[in-house]
């Protein structure tokens, strides 16, 4: 019996840290590095009518985050460990673009520049700041 339970523990110990790093999107557990991540909220408010929407993607093997912001295409380093996420400096492309999606950009670059942890909530992952969720995505 006492075996069966230590094999019992170390089985959910293993799962357990299977799921570090992953979210689960429709049944199918999804890294946090390497998936896409649509912007759907920023600084509580909802992200809406932005065609493409804005997105970020970070590489493991380069430790790059390249993404969209909504009207210029960006990049930077970024720290991934354990609870803790920040980014370097973000480079973007210059181009201009509709007053509403340049504002949601700007916002956004700023938001990135502010992380600190992250968190996975259902199927969204959390970017956060002393607690504080400064921008919310969903897996694409």
């Amino acid at each position: 019996m006492i075996r069966l339970m230590s094999v019992l523990m170390a089985l959910c110990v293993g799962l357990v840290g299977c799921k570090v790093g992953t979210v689960d999107v429709g049944g199918r557990l999804m890294p946090v590095e390497e998936t896409e991540w649509q912007l759907t909220e920023l600084y509580g408010e909802p992200v809406i009518a932005a065609d493409p929407m804005p997105f970020v993607q970070l590489d493991p093997k380069t430790h790059r985050m390249t993404g969209f912001g909504g009207v210029n295409r960006m990049s930077s380093s970024y720290k991934f460990e354990g609870g803790r996420l920040t980014f370097g400096m973000i480079a973007a492309t210059k181009m201009a673009g509709p007053e509403a999606a340049m504002k949601i950009e700007g916002e956004f670059f700023t938001a990135l520049s502010q992380v600190q942890t992250y968190r996975i909530v259902g199927s969204s992952l959390e970017m956060q700041n002393g607690g504080k969720v400064l921008a919310r995505f969903v897996a694409r």
